[in-house]
């Protein structure tokens, strides 16, 4: 469970470890790391991007690590910061933390969709339990759209993205091709779910 919740932001700290990680002029991570990343994380070519990485998950990694705090951009370089040093050094304080920091997103709405979210995590639920549980949970709650029609699949994706695209990139939510009544999660994202509920 904590290896495969941290193991993509481990090695992005570590590669940032010393002088940091110099960007492309695009801003994206440089093409050797690209290259690692998809050795070293099993990460699809098609997902990762062929050079540059950007609107990838490389780009999701880097969104993630900076939201938590572990890293930040400083003249065209990646480096980290003082709580990304610290998380390396420290063992079991990056789990801590991640774990604290969940759900990700600012404001209230990104919070409550965020619990629902890891509650539908941690019960097994499949994508179309999820989304009906999503929609029924933030509309009990008093959410809405803003002319008041009834929230549908766009609308609560978006509310709770932050938190949907990190636990997608990590591969605690996964879709199923086949079948999306049928649960395709792992048993360990279903633990950190529970994990997370229980701080």
């Amino acid at each position: 469970m904590r290896e495969g919740a941290t193991r993509q932001l481990l090695w992005l700290l570590n590669s940032a470890r010393g002088g940091g990680i110099v960007l492309t002029a695009f801003g994206s991570l440089p093409p050797d790391l690209v290259a690692s990343a998809r050795d070293e994380l099993d990460w699809d070519s098609e997902w990762i991007g062929v050079t540059a990485g950007s609107g990838s998950q490389l780009a999701v990694l880097v969104e993630a690590a900076k939201t938590l705090g572990f890293v930040r951009k400083l003249r065209g370089t990646l480096i980290l910061t003082r709580l990304g040093a610290s998380v390396l050094a420290y063992e079991g304080e990056l789990w801590r933390h991640i774990v604290t920091a969940m759900p990700l997103g600012k404001g209230e709405l990104a919070q409550e969709a965020g619990r629902i979210l890891f509650l539908t995590l941690a019960a097994g639920l499949s994508q179309s339990e999820r989304s009906e549980v999503m929609i029924e949970g933030l509309t009990a709650l008093g959410w809405s759209t803003t002319d008041g029609t009834r929230l549908c699949d766009d609308d609560w994706t978006w509310m709770v993205r932050d938190t949907l695209v990190y636990l997608r990139m990590i591969g605690a939510i996964v879709s199923n091709p086949l079948d999306q009544h049928v649960s395709a999660d792992p048993e360990w994202g279903r633990r950190f779910a529970r994990m997370v509920l229980s701080k």
